[in-house]
């Protein structure tokens, strides 16, 4: 997520605070993973 963020942003499609939101999601994607112990 966070490249898709900075390829995205590098190409002016959108501003810092949609990419903010993105990394955001993607965080909380990672976080979900982790807790729920998805790895096993």
């Amino acid at each position: 997520m966070g490249v898709a963020t900075v390829a995205l942003s590098a190409l002016g499609v959108f501003d810092a605070r949609d990419g903010i939101m993105l990394l955001g999601i993607g965080l909380a994607c990672v976080g979900l993973v982790v807790l729920s112990g998805a790895d096993e």
